[in-house]
């Protein structure tokens, strides 16, 4: 069976939980491997943000449906590998060298007060997710992405994931990646913008 035998599903904010996992499942069976959310995102992208929208992630989505996660490839595994020895440092001393840099940032801007590092947020999970930079009073997550974010798909679509359920409490997210960190004026800029954006022009 194709693409083309199954009928056309008509995608809308109201379409039904059960009518996206049936949809799934018809496309991609439990008999065969998960697959990965970029070949879902190409495939069938209409299906694909219907369950960013109804279940707030793919890999949420996948959990709820109890399909296994999709596998890594060998790069994957072994950039993985690398990257856990790499953090081990960081999660002794609980600071990255980049978020060294954008807690000066913070401390020139003047807010340093506003802002908590490594702040602990409920997840949809159950667990905790831990937000580089938050603000209570703006409304307002500062992610700092180091090289990990960019180098595997899975990350930047957990980042994804994050992002649109923060956002439903009204928390913005702002990423400020390892490349931005190479222009001060930048990083800084891109903070005044989020803040200001928000309505909070009394803090100039």
């Amino acid at each position: 069976m194709t693409k083309k035998d199954f009928p056309p599903i008509l995608y809308g904010k109201g379409i039904a939980s059960l009518t996206i996992i049936g949809d799934f499942s018809r496309r991609y069976p439990r008999n065969k491997p998960t697959p990965h959310f970029s070949k879902v995102k190409k495939e069938y992208p209409k299906l694909f943000v219907c369950i960013m929208d109804r279940f707030g992630g793919y890999r949420s989505f996948l959990r709820r449906i109890k399909r296994p996660m999709p596998k890594t490839s060998a790069k994957e595994r072994a950039f993985i590998r690398y990257s856990s020895n790499v953090s081990l440092n960081y999660y002794k001393n609980n600071w990255s060298s980049l978020e060294e840099l954008a807690w000066c940032f913070l401390i020139n801007l003047g807010l340093e007060d506003f802002f908590i590092h490594n702040c602990p947020f409920p997840s949809p999970s159950g667990s905790f997710y831990k937000l580089d930079f938050f603000s209570i009073l703006f409304k307002l997550h500062i992610s700092v992405d180091g090289v990990f974010h960019s180098a595997i798909p899975k990350q930047k679509e957990r980042d994804e994931e994050k992002d649109k359920y923060l956002a439903k409490y009204n928390i913005k997210t702002i990423h400020l990646t390892s490349s931005d960190f190479k222009d001060w004026l930048l990083c800084q800029n891109k903070i005044w913008t989020a803040i200001l954006e928000g309505g909070y022009q009394w803090i100039l």
